[in-house]
């Protein structure tokens, strides 16, 4: 969970100006689209969260 909060603040928000909260909540929703989508992840073996996911969900069905 460390890592999330660490990519997401140096990664996602760190160059953002946001003067409102609503222009805060765009950018961290456009940061989780792009950790879950478009950055693959070690811990996966350099596989996407969405692409392990829905793996997961065609084993189940």
């Amino acid at each position: 969970m460390e890592n999330l909060w660490y990519s997401l603040k140096y990664e996602g928000l760190k160059h953002v100006q946001a003067a409102t909260l609503a222009e805060l909540r765009k950018a961290v929703n456009r940061y989780f689209i792009y950790y879950n989508g478009d950055r693959p992840h070690s811990s996966l073996g350099y596989r996407y969260p969405n692409t392990v996911y829905k793996e997961g969900l065609e084993s189940v069905a």
